[in-house]
């Protein structure tokens, strides 16, 4: 049985599932510098940064795109205080518009089980309805359970946080 594997920056992006802060209104300051050095930028165009304060060992990770929610890639990342919503649907209701989140390594979580090798394939889920995940929910095992099951849970935790 396999372990499970540390999230650090050079995998964040494998079947994850985070809520990023939204820091949206720091965009210019990101792009012009001010310490940020970009890491990767995917085929779809979102930029990934860190600090370079912690150039040595990231802890945490700042995403510029136009889309969040479920079915990024093989993850499910979501911006606090916006729509909960598969990817797709976020970039149609935002109307393409850049957006910044950040997260710290640490409150990403894996969305597979332990004892699975990371050669399976798990999908993404591809739904119109709103798609998430209780953060307080125990995803060491989700592959047994879809995204739009905790949807609703999803919306009144934060609606009541």
């Amino acid at each position: 049985m396999s372990q499970k594997k540390t999230i650090t920056i050079k995998n964040f992006w494998n079947f994850t599932f985070g809520v990023f802060e939204d820091v949206t209104d720091t965009i210019d300051f990101i792009y012009e510098g001010y310490g940020y050095i970009k890491i990767a930028e995917s085929e779809d165009g979102s930029k990934y940064y860190i600090h370079y304060s912690q150039k040595e060992l990231p802890l945490e990770v700042i995403r510029i795109s136009n889309h969040w929610g479920g079915g990024i890639g093989t993850c499910n990342w979501y911006l606090q205080g916006k729509k909960v919503c598969n990817s797709y649907k976020f970039k149609e209701i935002y109307e393409n518009e850049l957006f910044a989140g950040k997260i710290k390594l640490k409150n990403l979580q894996r969305m597979i089980p332990a004892n699975v090798g990371w050669s399976e394939d798990y999908g993404n889920v591809d739904e119109d309805d709103c798609t998430n995940r209780d953060p307080d929910y125990d995803l060491s095992c989700t592959s047994n359970h879809t995204d739009f099951d905790l949807c609703k849970k999803y919306e009144n935790y934060y609606k009541n946080n």
